[in-house]
């Protein structure tokens, strides 16, 4: 069963994103696909980080963990993989951030966080005691919270100034820096609320997350 729980948790969030993406015509499956791969290998090196230096998966504060080792860790890990896709994918992929077109830059910034939750939902689900319970709370709580972090960094960058020189040149590295600081505390504060128990900070910012989310895509 945790196969199959693992496998159904990987699989859920890189097709959900594909089918929204196509839904409101705003990336074609290649990029999607590509940021999704990039998004599973960036959760696999800190998984095989985490795995190889025990002080990261040592004892530590809570806040430590949820705003450091969590949060600050994988927003800075999964925008590396964003800025390559937003410059990469020829003349309407290369300048999706350029044109300031926030649909495409939300498709591929949530590609890449169902690429990371992909493959943490299959690493949690495969060691899970409860499967099945396990595949609930990651699809219905944990899915939902990344694809909202990247809502909000892909909001700050649809925002940045078109033009400029290099990849985050006439302002956009300031609108970057102010999205990846709101994503890094969204996320500090939902782990904190989950590995403290802090059960009412965690309804608080999860509902948030998921009211960001419906309104990144409706937009």
């Amino acid at each position: 069963m945790n196969g199959w729980a693992a496998a159904i948790g990987a699989l859920v969030p890189p097709l959900l994103i594909l089918a929204l993406a196509r839904l409101r015509a705003a990336a074609a499956p290649v990029p999607v696909l590509a940021g999704c791969l990039g998004g599973a290998l960036l959760a696999g090196a800190l998984f095989g980080l985490a795995q190889a230096v025990p002080a990261l998966s040592g004892p530590v504060p809570v806040a430590t963990r949820a705003f450091i080792h969590a949060a600050l860790t994988e927003e800075l890990g999964k925008f590396g993989p964003l800025l390559l896709l937003l410059r990469g994918f020829g003349p309407r992929w290369g300048a999706a951030w350029q044109a300031r077109d926030a649909l495409a830059v939300l498709a591929l910034a949530c590609a890449v966080a169902a690429g990371f939750a992909a493959l943490e939902n299959a690493l949690a689900l495969w060691h899970a005691a409860a499967p099945l319970a396990a595949l609930g709370q990651r699809l219905t709580i944990a899915l939902p919270a990344h694809l909202g972090y990247a809502a909000i960094l892909a909001l700050a960058l649809a925002r940045a100034p078109a033009g400029g020189p290099g990849w985050l040149g006439g302002g956009r590295a300031g609108w970057a820096a102010a999205g990846l600081a709101v994503a890094v505390l969204a996320h500090g504060l939902f782990d904190l609320a989950a590995l403290g128990g802090l059960t009412l900070l965690g309804t608080i910012t999860w509902a948030a997350l998921w009211a960001v989310l419906a309104w990144a895509w409706m937009w």
